[in-house]
């Protein structure tokens, strides 16, 4: 999944820029596709309007699918590391000083994925702010119990869906209870080595670092950030220069948002015609 501003990506987005600078009234849209619908038409689509001119409108749509043909192994090729892995790679960036380190939790959807906090646990990662892991339930609790500010916390946080894994289990301190990113409530738990998590009640996408600039929070104290994002949020962490260092990783699961297509029930879509899967139709 390639970002605009890397090529090949970018260099495709620029070559429908130049068709439209070319001709009189062309405009030339890309859309990558979004591979976890189940749909006949899932792969990647281009679209060209003219003022009346199908013939040109033939031309540059073919040359586009040519184009984003020659460089298919370079766009769709390459993998993410798994958790355990990631937790390697972070831990030699902040080693290297390369940091703030930029993590993307590439498919959790529902916001309840654990699988990048327990690897990270486990190895010792420090100085991280995960933000955020859904679990209205617990908020829901923290508010029934009367917590506040300044308890202990021990419990378990996320993992309630299929996708999600399991529940991780932290011991630490409960440092701030209230709205956050438009939520009424939110909660910020504080662990281990200048760890935090925010808990929020459903799926957050964070884009930009400031985002975390509340309540107890400064992220000025982290070296690493956790988010649940595959693509967006490198518009405030990498192509501002906030993080060194970005790391994209992968769930272990064939679930929705996965880069395992082969894995998931399609029931609309023939993957042997579809690159890398396959070989489309007249290719």
């Amino acid at each position: 999944y390639k970002r605009q501003g890397q090529s090949p990506s970018m260099d495709i987005m620029e070559r429908a820029r130049r068709w439209e600078a070319r001709e009189r009234d062309v405009f030339v849209s890309v859309f990558y596709g979004y591979p976890w619908s189940d749909v006949p038409d899932v792969g990647a689509t281009v679209h060209v309007m003219t003022n009346g001119d199908q013939a040109l409108a033939d031309r540059i749509a073919d040359d586009m699918d040519d184009f984003m043909w020659s460089v298919r192994e370079e766009f769709a090729g390459g993998s993410y590391p798994l958790p355990d892995e990631a937790a390697e790679l972070v831990q030699a960036a902040v080693a290297r000083g390369e940091t703030p380190v930029a993590v993307g939790d590439h498919s959790d959807r529902p916001g309840d994925a654990t699988h990048i906090l327990k690897a990270f646990m486990a190895a010792g990662v420090e100085n991280a702010l995960y933000g955020a892991i859904s679990d209205p339930e617990l908020l829901d609790s923290l508010a029934a119990s009367g917590a506040e500010p300044g308890d202990t916390f021990e419990g378990s946080i996320g993992g309630f869906t299929p996708s999600g894994g399991t529940p991780a289990r932290i011991t630490g301190e409960l440092t701030y209870l209230g709205p956050w990113s438009g939520y009424d409530t939110a909660a910020v738990v504080e662990f281990g080595e200048g760890n935090a998590v925010i808990v929020v009640p459903a799926y957050t996408q964070i884009t930009d670092p400031g985002a975390f600039r509340f309540g107890p929070l400064d992220p000025d104290d982290f070296d690493v950030f956790v988010v649940k994002s595959r693509v967006h949020f490198r518009r405030g962490f990498d192509e501002t220069g906030f993080a060194p260092t970005i790391i994209v990783v992968e769930a272990p699961g064939p679930f929705v948002g996965t880069t395992y297509l082969d894995a998931l029930p399609y029931e609309n879509v023939d993957l042997s015609r579809l690159y890398p899967f396959g070989t489309p139709e007249g290719r």
